[in-house]
C-alpha cells in the first residue's frame, strides 16, 4: 500500500488495477495494461487519494483526453454499471470498461 500523500501507485496497487481493469478503461479502447498509466479519478493535486478503488488504468491517448477542458471522470454513483463514469464536453456519459465488475 502507498504511504499517505504518495502520488504513484505501489506495485501491489498496480497489480490490482491490472487484474481489475486488464487495460485502458476508456470505452472501446483495447490498449493493454502495460501501455497504461494509473489515473487518479480525482486529480492527485486536488486531494485525490492513491487508492485502487479511486484509480483506473488509462492509455496515454485517453489519459490526455480525460484531462482536457470539459471532460470529467467520476466514481459511478450506481455500482454494477461500471466503476467510473466519463462525461464528455457535450454532457454524454460513458461507463468505463473493466474485466471485473464493480461491487454491488
Amino acid at each position: 500500500a502507498c504511504q499517505p500523500g504518495e502520488r504513484h501507485a505501489s506495485r501491489e496497487q498496480r497489480r490490482n488495477l491490472e487484474l481489475r481493469d486488464s487495460g485502458c478503461v476508456f470505452p472501446g479502447c483495447d490498449a493493454p495494461a502495460h501501455w497504461c498509466a494509473a489515473h487518479h479519478v480525482t486529480r492527485w493535486i486536488d486531494g485525490g487519494p492513491t487508492e485502487t478503488r479511486k484509480m483506473a488504468l488509462l492509455c496515454r491517448r485517453h489519459h490526455g483526453v480525460v484531462h482536457r477542458h470539459g471532460w470529467a471522470m467520476t466514481t459511478n454513483p450506481a455500482p454494477g454499471n461500471g466503476h467510473f463514469v466519463i462525461t464528455t464536453p457535450t454532457g454524454a456519459t460513458l461507463h468505463t470498461q473493466h474485466r471485473r465488475p464493480a461491487p454491488a
